[in-house]
C-alpha cells in the first residue's frame, strides 16, 4: 500500500468536497449530529463543559466548607463538655428538666432566683442520693472485723490448709 502526499490542489479540493458531502468536515458538526441522534444536546461547547466543571467544583468547595463548619462546631461542643465538672453536668441536667437556662436565672429578680437556686440544690441532692442508693457512688471497703471467740481463737477461716496442698504440689514436681 502506498501512502501519498496530497500536494495537488485538485486532489485536495476533491477530498474536501467528498467529506463535505458525507456530512461536514469539522469535528464539531459531526459531534452535534451524533448527539442529536442519541437524544443529547445538539451543541456542547468547551465553555459549557468548563462551566459545569466550575459548578461542580463550587459545589464541592461548598460541601467542604459546610463539613469543616460542622466539624468545628462539634469540636467546640465537645471541648465545652469536657471542661465541665460532673457537678456542672448535673446542674445542667436539672436546669434542663426545669426548662430553665442560666440566662433565665440571671434575668430573675433576686428573691425568685434564690428560690430557684434552692430548688435546684434540692433536686441535685435527690439525684446524688438516688445514685448512692443504686450503688453508683464509690463505696469504701473495710476489711471484716476480727472477733475473738469464747475459746480465744479468732473467727477467720483457716486459709493455711487451703494453701498447704498447693505448696506440696509445687514441691513434689
Amino acid at each position: 500500500m502506498k501512502i501519498g502526499n496530497v500536494s495537488d490542489s485538485s486532489q485536495a479540493s476533491a477530498w474536501r468536497s467528498t467529506s463535505t458531502a458525507v456530512g461536514g468536515s469539522d469535528f464539531q458538526s459531526l459531534l452535534a449530529r451524533a448527539q442529536q441522534a442519541s437524544g443529547g444536546s445538539p451543541t456542547i461547547t468547551g465553555q459549557v463543559a468548563a462551566g459545569s466543571a466550575a459548578e461542580a467544583s463550587a459545589k464541592q468547595a461548598g460541601k467542604a466548607e459546610a463539613a469543616k463548619a460542622a466539624h468545628d462546631a462539634a469540636l467546640a461542643e465537645f471541648n465545652d463538655y469536657m471542661k465541665k465538672t460532673p457537678m456542672e453536668h448535673l446542674r445542667d441536667a436539672v436546669l434542663k428538666e426545669m426548662g430553665v437556662t442560666e440566662d433565665d436565672l440571671a434575668a430573675m429578680p433576686p428573691e425568685k432566683r434564690q428560690a430557684m437556686e434552692g430548688e435546684i440544690a434540692r433536686r441535685i441532692k435527690e439525684k446524688l442520693l438516688a445514685k448512692q442508693d443504686q450503688g453508683d457512688a464509690p463505696k469504701t471497703t473495710q476489711p471484716p472485723a476480727v472477733e475473738a471467740t469464747a475459746d480465744g481463737t479468732d473467727n477467720l477461716p483457716n486459709v493455711a490448709g487451703a494453701i498447704q496442698p498447693a505448696a506440696e504440689a509445687k514441691s513434689s514436681v
